[in-house]
């Protein structure tokens, strides 16, 4: 019984922990209704073999359980059992079918974010919790997707900030969060040429005025902890190990070790129902 109530306690732990986030995992609580589908396998699982449980103890102490009640106790074991072990093996090798899945909602999450406030919440909760920033399309860098699309924020009109692309709040790391370069983050991207600070004076000009340095090594300084400052992994990948790791594993290898378990209860059944047998 330990092990069901551990088994329940992963899969509602897991379950929780990503509910949250509905239009990011919209296909898995709507159409296929995975969350749903896994907590009710779960609590079946639970519901039968405490059943047999019982029923296996009142027979070896009070003799109370007849042949029929062991043989259907038997066979719900067994139809639970595998049912389990199905779901099991589901969860521990079907998770990477839905990465793309995750991707799509993930990049439509984003775009719908600089029209809705919910969807700007979710993904600022997404990139916070799993420091990350933007994901990749056609194999760009994954913050890409937002500096293509914020670089013309009203709040900065003049030409120094006009044509640089910005980063949203979230995709600040934790470790620089009180000093992030967030704003204007695209004119850090360039690479500085050492060799033309130093002999071109107009290009020096330009670097110290986009990074607001007055020298070749403030403004190495200043690339650098700019660079440091925000998270530059995709979103999709870290919200999918994340999710893999504490959801489709955990509940996987719960519903495996629950299986196997319920199968020694539809073995012990078996084994009782012979005995039943054996002396009628």
């Amino acid at each position: 019984m330990a092990l069901c109530f551990a088994a329940v306690l992963v899969c509602t732990t897991g379950t929780l922990r990503f509910y949250r986030y509905r239009k990011v995992l919209p296909h898995l609580m709507q159409r296929e209704g995975l969350f749903a589908a896994v907590f009710s396998v779960n609590l079946l699982s639970f519901m039968v073999t405490a059943i047999g449980l019982i029923r296996i103890y009142n027979f070896r102490v009070t003799n109370l359980v007849a042949r029929s009640d062991l043989f259907v106790t038997m066979l719900a074991d067994g139809v639970a059992s595998a049912g389990v072990l199905t779901c099991a093996i589901v969860l521990l090798m079907g998770s990477g079918g839905w990465k793309e899945s995750i991707r799509r909602d993930m990049q439509n999450v984003i775009k719908n974010a600089f029209e809705s406030p919910d969807f700007a919440e979710e993904i600022n909760q997404v990139q916070a919790e799993f420091e990350c920033c933007g994901t990749s399309i056609n194999d760009s860098r994954p913050m890409q997707i937002w500096l293509d699309t914020l670089n013309a924020d009203s709040a900065f009109r003049d030409e120094v900030f006009a044509g640089y692309g910005h980063l949203p709040w979230s995709c600040c790391s934790r470790q620089s969060a009180s000093s992030c370069e967030h704003i204007r983050f695209s004119r850090y991207l360039p690479t500085l040429d050492e060799t033309a600070y130093e002999h071109y004076s107009t290009y020096a000009n330009q670097v110290n005025k986009k990074w607001e340095c007055t020298s070749l090594e403030e403004c190495k300084k200043k690339q650098t902890s700019a660079l440091r400052s925000v998270n530059t992994n995709d979103c999709v990948d870290s919200f999918f190990s994340a999710f893999r790791l504490h959801f489709f594993v955990s509940t996987g290898t719960a519903f495996l070790l629950l299986g196997l378990y319920m199968s020694v209860t539809t073995t012990m059944c078996f084994l009782v129902n012979r005995t039943v047998n054996g002396t009628s």
